[in-house]
C-alpha cells in the first residue's frame, strides 16, 4: 500500500483538480496499491518569486518496485501534470520522490504495519 502526498505551486481549477486526481490515481495504481492521496496547493505568497510550475509527488511505499516501473510512473505523472495544466502553466512538470519504508518503519492506528502482516 502507498500514501501519496502532493505539493503543488500550480493552483488547479475545480474541473482540473478532478481530472488531476483521476489521472494521477490511474497512473499510480499501475505501480502501487494506493491507500490515500492528498493534494496541498501552495498559495503564491508562500512561493519563491521564480518558482517553476511544478507538482511534487511524494510516494510513501514499501520498496518493491523495479527501476523501470518507477521510470514509467515518473513519466506518467509528468504527462498528467502537462495534460491538466500545461495549456496555461509554462514549464508545468512533475517531480516524483519515492520514500520507501519496510513494515517495521511504518504504522497506522497505533499498530506497526509489520504486526498487521501488511509487509
Amino acid at each position: 500500500m502507498s500514501c501519496v502526498t502532493i505539493f503543488s505551486n500550480i493552483k488547479f481549477e475545480p474541473e482540473e483538480k478532478k481530472k488531476f486526481f483521476e489521472l494521477s490515481e490511474a497512473a499510480i495504481s499501475k505501480c502501487f496499491q494506493k491507500k490515500s492521496m492528498m493534494l496541498i496547493e501552495i498559495p503564491p505568497e508562500n512561493q519563491y518569486a521564480n518558482a517553476p510550475g511544478c507538482v511534487y509527488f511524494f510516494l510513501y511505499a514499501p520498496p518493491a518496485r523495479t527501476e523501470n516501473q518507477k521510470r514509467t510512473l515518473i513519466k506518467d505523472l509528468d504527462d498528467v501534470v502537462k495534460e491538466v495544466a500545461g495549456h496555461r502553466v509554462e514549464n508545468a512538470r512533475a517531480c516524483v520522490i519515492f520514500k520507501h519504508h519496510h513494515g517495521s518503519d511504518a504504522g497506522v492506528g497505533g499498530v506497526m504495519h509489520l504486526d498487521h502482516g501488511v509487509y
